[in-house]
This record gives structure tokens, sequence and C-alpha cells, in this order.
């Protein structure tokens, strides 16, 4: 006898998204102090490169850290389309 367990729903999410939107809060609700902290265990002093990258820049350019918060609104504007189609539905 063949028995089958069935398929688990599918929710319509795209993993990748929800894994940026993720990695995203992760620094927007503090990731970066506990990063360091662990950083620190293993790395010490840290390279001043590092350190640059996620400092805010003065006014002249800008730093990998001053892209958090624009990469949170472009995932909410990516996905606000696709929950909205969703729920028209």
């Amino acid at each position: 006898m063949h028995s089958s367990t069935p398929a688990a729903p599918t929710t319509g999410r795209i993993a990748a998204i929800d894994a940026l939107r993720g990695f995203d809060m992760f620094w927007i609700a503090g990731g970066r102090e506990a990063f360091l902290a662990i950083l620190a265990i293993f790395v010490s002093p840290l390279p001043d490169w590092f350190k640059a990258q996620i400092e805010h820049a003065r006014w002249e350019g800008f730093t990998a850290w001053d892209l958090i918060m624009p990469l949170f609104l472009f995932v909410v504007g990516l996905v606000m389309p696709l929950a909205f189609a969703r729920r028209i539905e």
C-alpha cells in the first residue's frame, strides 16, 4: 500500500524577500551592536576600514551602513503589490 503525506499548503511568499527583510530588520533593530560584540571576541582591534563601513558618513559620500534604511524601504515597496494582489483575489 502506498501512503502519501499531504503536501504542506504553500503561502505564496517569496523566501528571498523574507530573508532580505529579516537581514535588514536585524540591522535596524540594533544588530550593529550585537554584531560588533560577537566580532570583538574573535578580532581585536577591528580594522579601520571595517569600522568606517558601519558608521554613518559625515556629509561626504556614504558607507554600507547608510544603505540599511533605503534597503528596508525598497523591500517594503517590492512586496506591497504582491500583498495587495493577494488581498484583491
